[in-house]
C-alpha cells in the first residue's frame, strides 16, 4: 500500500479491531524509513505511536481503514513518535514489529 496523507484521519484496526486513526504520515529518509503515526484514540486516550509502512497489511479507502499486522499490544509498546526522525526513533521502529 502506498503511504501518503489521504490516510490522515483513517480507522487504524490490528488484530481485526479498532486502536486508533492515523495521525500523520511521516516519510523520513524515502520509502524504506516511511511509517505512520497512529493516534491511539480508541484504546489509550492522548497516546501515539509510529508504525513502519511495512506494518500495513491492507488500505480500504472505500471504508477509510488500514490494517497493520501488529498485535494491539505491539502497537501499544511502538515507538512514542520523536520529531525529526532522530536515527535512534528509526532504529526503535525497525525493530518493533518484527
Amino acid at each position: 500500500a502506498t503511504l501518503d496523507d489521504r490516510l490522515v484521519g483513517y480507522r487504524v484496526d490490528a488484530d481485526g479491531a479498532p486502536v486508533g486513526h492515523v495521525d500523520r504520515v511521516a516519510l523520513t529518509g524515502g520509502t524504506d524509513r516511511a511509517a505512520i503515526v497512529v493516534d491511539l484514540d480508541l484504546v489509550d486516550l492522548g497516546s501515539k505511536r509510529s508504525l513502519p509502512a511495512g506494518a500495513v497489511v491492507q488500505v480500504d479507502h472505500e471504508r477509510r481503514v488500514v490494517a497493520v499486522s501488529p498485535t494491539l499490544d505491539q502497537v501499544r509498546s511502538a515507538p512514542d513518535v520523536e520529531p525529526d526522525g532522530a536515527d535512534d526513533w528509526l532504529d526503535r521502529l525497525a525493530r518493533c514489529c518484527r
